[in-house]
């Protein structure tokens, strides 16, 4: 026995561009005079099947962008229409009306008039989006529009479909294609030739011009609720603010903390995000993360506290015989100026003028990482090492050689005894050494299930493993008072 859920059912299954009531009937099985007692008339179940339809798509909320909504919006309209064929022409036709896409229509209006536009022109706006989207479904036989094959609808990961609904376009437009100006005529063998979702997307764009220029035209740029001027009074300077930009996708940069002080590991624990470290021990860098994960926790951060980043300075090879010829010949061929160059990046001072076969200088005071140039001049003094040998240590003690195999042991070993969550690979040389690392080691990582996947669209918080921060707004009374 068919109620009215399975009625409508069979309306959306014939689909619009063929809906009947005596095709309904006969897709169900029933009478006429049955399927009556459900819905008076055609259009009756007409706009019944749409109002289901438009509840089973998923529209966007509002948000704090008002383009990126009306995009969203737009798409949402197109996989309404897609997977309806002959839906347009109902609307088109003024034979359609119901809840569903009466609501619709308001939801979207009044998220217009919350991001500020005027009723007269969000009411517009509503009215020419759906239009635009209704003209892109008209333009094509019902019968041959979404179809078996076409792919119409955008995919819900927003690729672009590749479908027959421009294509359709060019039969009765190509005897005329000669009359258009040259420079025409290409554009248009490319609308009428190509996925009608990209011709759309076009025109979307243009019609989006004209809606920013509406939200600009009282000569209000942003809606004032959503204004947050720090009115900062401090010792070192004053400012009312705010900035004239929105806060961006992933809220703030993620900040990076470099300095091995006592006073660079506070502030590290207190604000950073990841830190770099330069430590070639596993037992000493596991307990430098240790204690800055502790004090993290003691200055009232929630979670483990910034990421634990060493430097990874490292010649890989197939095998370990490789990487062992491409270090010795890298040792072979080392230029004196560069030595040194290498040797003041660690020192935190210029060494160029240090003599090579003299022992290291005193150092003078320097604002770079501390770790390295305790641990460096510590090591000359106890070994009695001379400039160039100090140099010659450091760049093959610090240095990793060894096949993929066991540069990838290295960096797994670190990593699940929490000496390290993650690396900052210094390859020795360029591009030689990187192009190694990515086409022997990352692979090797990947096979282990130690390389994070990339994904399309990631901000450098994905990447890391890092919420987002949440947008901080404070009290508006809070800042009346400042």
């Amino acid at each position: 026995m068919a109620d009215q859920e399975a009625v409508i059912d069979a309306a959306l299954s014939i689909g619009f561009s063929g809906l009947s009531m005596s095709a309904v009937a006969e897709r169900l099985g029933i009478s006429h005079s049955t399927l009556y007692r459900y819905f008076p008339s055609r259009d009756a179940l007409a706009a019944a099947a749409a109002d289901h339809a438009v509840r089973a798509i998923e529209w966007p909320e509002p948000g704090d962008d008002s383009r990126a909504f009306l995009i969203a919006t737009a798409w949402a309209h197109w996989r309404l229409h897609a997977a309806n064929p002959g839906l347009a022409k109902e609307i088109t036709a003024l034979r359609l009306t119901g809840p569903a896409l009466v609501d619709r229509d308001n939801r979207t209006g009044v998220a217009l008039l919350g991001f500020g536009f005027a009723p007269q022109d969000a009411a517009l706006i509503v009215d020419m989006l759906a239009e635009l989207v209704n003209q892109a479904f008209l333009a094509v036989p019902p019968a041959r529009q979404g179809g078996e094959g076409d792919g119409a609808a955008r995919n819900e990961a927003g690729g672009r479909p590749v479908d027959a609904v421009q294509r359709r376009r060019r039969e009765p437009i190509e005897p005329w294609m000669s009359a258009f100006d040259p420079r025409l005529r290409a554009v248009l063998a490319e609308a009428v030739a190509g996925p009608s979702a990209d011709w759309f997307e076009r025109k979307l764009n243009l019609f989006l011009l004209g809606v920013a220029a509406l939200h600009k035209r009282d000569g209000r740029m942003f809606d004032p609720e959503k204004i947050f001027a720090p009115r900062h009074r401090g010792e070192h300077f004053e400012v009312d603010g705010p900035l004239t930009l929105s806060r961006p996708p992933q809220g703030r940069p993620v900040i990076a903390q470099a300095d091995a002080s006592a006073g660079g590991r506070r502030l590290a624990a207190r604000v950073a995000d990841l830190v770099f470290v330069i430590e070639a021990d596993r037992t000493r860098a596991a307990q430098q993360a240790g204690e800055l994960r502790s004090l993290a926790a003691d200055l009232g951060r929630a979670g483990k506290g910034p990421l634990f980043l060493p430097t990874l300075t490292v010649v890989p090879g197939r095998t370990k015989s490789e990487a062992e010829d491409a270090m010795a010949r890298l040792e072979a061929t080392a230029d004196p100026k560069v030595m040194l160059a290498n040797l003041s990046f660690y020192l935190g001072c210029d060494a160029s003028g240090f003599a090579l076969d003299e022992p290291l200088p005193p150092l003078p005071p320097s604002n770079a990482s501390r770790s390295a140039q305790d641990r460096l001049v510590a090591e000359a003094q106890a070994d009695n090492l001379t400039v160039r040998e100090l140099a010659l240590r450091q760049d093959s003690a610090d240095t990793l050689v060894g096949s993929a195999t066991e540069v990838a042991d290295h960096i797994q070993e670190w990593f699940e005894t929490r000496a390290a969550d993650g690396f900052t690979v210094i390859p020795p040389y360029l591009p030689g050494a990187l192009d190694s690392f990515v086409d022997l080691v990352a692979p090797e990582l990947d096979r282990r299930g130690l390389l994070r996947p990339v994904r399309d669209g990631e901000m450098l918080w994905d990447r890391l493993g890092l919420e987002r921060p949440a947008h901080r707004v404070p009290a508006r009374s809070a800042m009346e008072d400042a």
